[in-house]
């Protein structure tokens, strides 16, 4: 199990008993290894949105934008986040 490996690695006597308490439960018991997705040329740098629709698969990159200055109370803790093609693909659905 790689995810005990990498707790047991942290040699954190807390997070090793929680876990271990925590994989006694039954419905942890019943779940199914994670196989991480495949790594793609772009993973260094950013990680993209993707969302399988009945278009196909679409991938897209965010950029967050946060507004405001302590004395500007109508922005203030104002977040824009804006999502953009990260393929031809993507932008070629988006389009039709």
């Amino acid at each position: 199990m790689r995810l005990r490996t990498q707790i047991e690695q942290t040699a954190d006597a807390v997070l090793i008993d929680l876990f271990a308490e925590l994989s006694k439960f039954p419905a942890t018991n019943m779940l199914k290894p994670q196989v991480p997705p495949p790594r793609n040329e772009t993973a260094d740098v950013y990680v993209p949105f993707e969302l399988v629709t009945d278009a196909g698969r679409l991938s897209f990159i965010s950029t967050t934008t946060a507004f405001g200055t302590p004395i500007d109370v109508t922005l203030s803790e104002l977040a824009l986040e804006c999502f953009f093609p990260a393929d031809d693909a993507t932008a070629q659905a988006l389009q039709r």
